[in-house]
């Protein structure tokens, strides 16, 4: 399906590797110019980079590092994609950050808030000045997380935090978006599920007992493709009249109950 990307500049944080890599992908193949942030994995992002090269589409392409729990690198990132591409048309927020189960002190969880939460709204906010005069898109990548609890090791408790810090993100988004749309931008959010490759997978034991009871209506886990293909339509014109909106990409999960498995009385 053409969605209409072509020539479009897109910002993609975290865009390097895991969903993010496939979302920059997914771009470039639909003709748009992406640059790629992400923290410092310069290794993965040499990699990424590499597997471009002999692509069309690499001319497209920029790869930006920068730590989002710096305001200073927000106005590095923006500054490196107006030189190289001219205005902004899409901003996709997809860099996270996950905590270790036995590092839940203060330093850790805060850091966790402001790279997964506080920044995406921060960079949003000053890329209004960026974004082309015709509009854009801004796209939140959350999880389903934020509405499913799995009290299995060996990440329970940390898997909560994470999921706490996209809830944030998703309310801060209804006041992005009243703000944002005097500006012809629109904001919206994306809640995947467990995703095959990307960075909360489980084991396959561990999906095949969720599936034996019944938490993926698919039957299925999530792909990347998936992921992607919900991103491109909300950054491009096909949903032009949506914005202040969740999409889940999580097989019907986030109607399963709470807690799972289900808590003996």
């Amino acid at each position: 399906m053409d969605f209409g990307l072509a020539g479009k500049a897109i910002l993609v944080t975290g865009g390097t590797r895991g969903v993010g890599r496939g979302i920059s992908e997914a771009l470039l193949d639909a003709g748009a110019r992406v640059a790629a942030g992400y923290g410092g994995n310069h290794e993965e992002a040499k990699r990424f980079l590499e597997s471009r090269a002999t692509e069309k589409s690499s001319r497209g392409l920029l790869v930006i590092p920068a730590d989002l729990a710096r305001e200073e690198d927000h106005e590095k990132l923006l500054d490196a994609v107006r030189e190289a591409f001219g205005p902004l048309d899409g901003l996709v927020n997809g860099a996270a950050i996950k905590v270790p189960e036995d590092q839940l002190g203060l330093p850790q969880l805060a850091q966790m808030a402001v790279v997964n939460a506080i920044a995406p709204v921060s960079l949003t906010y000053r890329a209004l000045d960026f974004f082309s005069p015709r509009g854009a898109s801004v796209v939140n990548i959350l999880t389903v997380l934020k509405e499913v609890y799995y009290p299995e090791p060996p990440q329970a408790r940390a898997m909560v935090h994470h999921g706490a810090s996209k809830g944030y993100l998703e309310t801060a988004s209804k006041l992005m978006m009243d703000e944002c749309r005097h500006r012809g931008v629109r904001v919206n959010c994306i809640a995947p599920g467990p995703t095959r490759g990307g960075g909360l997978s489980k084991s396959e034991a561990t999906h095949a007992e969720r599936f034996r009871h019944g938490q993926y209506g698919m039957k299925r886990r999530a792909e990347i493709a998936d992921v992607a293909a919900a991103v491109l339509f909300l950054l491009s014109p096909c949903s032009s009249h949506i914005t202040g909106q969740t999409l889940y990409v999580a097989g019907g999960q986030e109607r399963a109950p709470f807690f799972y498995p289900r808590q003996k009385e």
